[in-house]
């Protein structure tokens, strides 16, 4: 009986160092990960784009985009090769 009850904290006990090494790698991850997104942040707002215009900016690229796409085909048709 005494060593079922072992065994039962032995187990335990290795189900909480596996719980705690998961809790440390996921606390990393995140700091990585905050890290990253405040990089990326710092960036974005280099180039005058905030989390809040992104899709705003990008809407106008893409349109800016095909516009100089449909002008420089326009152009082609016209040359004769």
């Amino acid at each position: 009986m005494t060593t079922d009850r072992s065994d039962e904290i032995n187990a335990l006990k290795a189900k909480q160092e596996k719980a705690q090494t998961a809790l440390t790698q996921a606390q990393t991850r995140r700091e990585s990960l905050e890290e990253r997104k405040a990089e990326v942040v710092a960036k974005m707002e280099a180039m005058g784009v905030t989390p809040e215009n992104a899709e705003e900016k990008l809407a106008k690229l893409i349109a800016k985009r095909d516009e100089l796409l449909a002008e420089a085909k326009e152009v082609l048709d016209g040359v004769q090769l």
